[in-house]
């Protein structure tokens, strides 16, 4: 009876990847309601996981535990100043909160590991899913794009807007890729089996091609560099490769390769999108003049009229918080956002060290890998927005377990 429990919860849990990775796009529901209903189906999934295995399984990770308590304190306490300030109804409280609802995630995926013994196996069922929804997505985009059929629209037009670059139609690359990618090459690592490789090549591909988000690119292919030039190898092969590397990259910048990928993410002069950004920029630091930058402006949400006139300024255009990285938290968590994201970095920074000093150092190369990404993700993109946090529970859930394994000096 335990194990089909177990196994019920599991499959509970793959549904709500489903859900995030939106699979279910094919269906005629938006996203955002698709949002809205993971939201409150992860809420349900917590509170029965809990009544069910309060008195079975206890979750011993105190830093994990820590962190989460804060973080549900913090967005308490900013959500509170929220409802005072724009007067929020029940349902506008409720779908601000929905990215932060998903976090809560963590300690049932943490304690269904540690039943489990092993997180392996799930990790890879999370990463299948996504792949599914990136295969629906791919088709989708192909047939449109040379046919101009609309397979599934609500996959094409997923935010409810044509998204395109250079003429041609883009569609994200769902919440959990960059866990996707660093996860395949350490199974690629750990088994040496060659189709992690394939599959990893297929998402590079679809980020190139379909996603075309250029600084999501860069921090994907910067992960996995980090992680093939610190992969364990015999101590002359791994110096005469790193003094390779290091030569190919310097000679690259040298040849003017850095003034090319400078250009091909925008950041040249006179590019309308950064010109863009700098605009957003300006804007939101300009709201938190007198004092706002210590507390934050509170948690914001587009369909409160108060709150979306912060977020929109004067209407005159559209623009986004989750696009400017960390900013993005701090205009409303205000100093606090630092905490949000510092003792996040400080854990995984913590494990990956404790790791390598065990000798785990396949897990240490997936921690660095995990690291690295969301630190360069958190530039252009709000780790704690609704595009990327439902990363977050499986990011820590993972970090959590490494460590309990690391602490007996396991090999899994």
């Amino acid at each position: 009876m335990k194990t089909f429990r177990i196994n019920i919860y599991e499959a509970g849990f793959y549904f709500l990847v489903a859900l995030a990775t939106g699979i279910f796009l094919v269906l005629p529901v938006t996203l955002d309601t698709w949002r809205t209903i993971l939201a409150t189906v992860s809420i349900f999934f917590v509170l029965v996981y809990f009544m069910t295995h309060k008195k079975k399984q206890k979750c011993n990770n105190k830093y994990l535990l820590f962190y989460i308590s804060f973080l549900v304190l913090t967005v308490g306490f900013e959500t509170a100043r929220a409802v005072s300030s724009y007067e929020y109804s029940v349902y506008e409280l409720f779908y601000s909160l929905r990215e932060y609802i998903w976090i809560l995630l963590v300690i049932p995926l943490f304690l269904m590991f540690k039943h489990k013994g092993d997180f392996k196996s799930i990790l890879r069922n999370i990463i299948n899913i996504t792949l599914v929804s990136l295969f629906i997505r791919f088709v989708t985009w192909v047939v449109y794009s040379f046919t101009g059929i609309t397979l599934f629209s609500n996959v094409l037009y997923e935010y409810g807007i044509s998204w395109g670059r250079n003429g041609t139609a883009r569609i994200d690359a769902t919440p959990l890729i960059g866990v996707v990618i660093v996860s395949l090459y350490y199974f690629y690592i750990e088994t040496k089996n060659k189709k992690y490789l394939i599959k990893l090549l297929f998402v590079f591909f679809y980020l190139l091609v379909v996603t075309q988000t250029r600084t999501l690119l860069i921090s994907s292919l910067f992960c996995c560099a980090i992680m093939i030039f610190f992969q364990k190898r015999k101590p002359n092969v791994r110096f005469v490769f790193q003094v390779l590397a290091l030569t190919i990259v310097v000679g690259a910048i040298l040849l003017g390769a850095f003034d090319k990928l400078l250009d091909y993410l925008g950041l040249s002069s006179g590019v309308i999108g950064l010109d863009y950004r700098y605009f957003e920029f300006n804007y939101y630091l300009g709201l938190l003049g007198e004092g706002n930058w210590k507390l934050g402006l509170g948690i914001l949400t587009t369909i409160n009229p108060a709150s979306n006139s912060f977020i929109f300024g004067n209407l005159d255009t559209k623009m986004y918080l989750d696009d400017l990285g960390f900013l993005g938290c701090f205009v409303q968590f205000g100093l606090l956002s630092i905490l949000m994201y510092g003792l996040l970095y400080f854990y995984m920074f913590k494990v990956m060290r404790k790791c390598f000093k065990v000798h785990q150092d396949n897990y240490g190369l997936l921690m660095m890998g995990l690291l690295s990404y969301i630190f360069m993700i958190s530039i252009p993109l709000n780790l704690f927005g609704i595009q990327r946090s439902f990363s977050l529970p499986i990011i820590l859930a993972v970090t959590g377990y490494i460590e309990s394994l690391c602490k007996v000096g396991l090999k899994k």
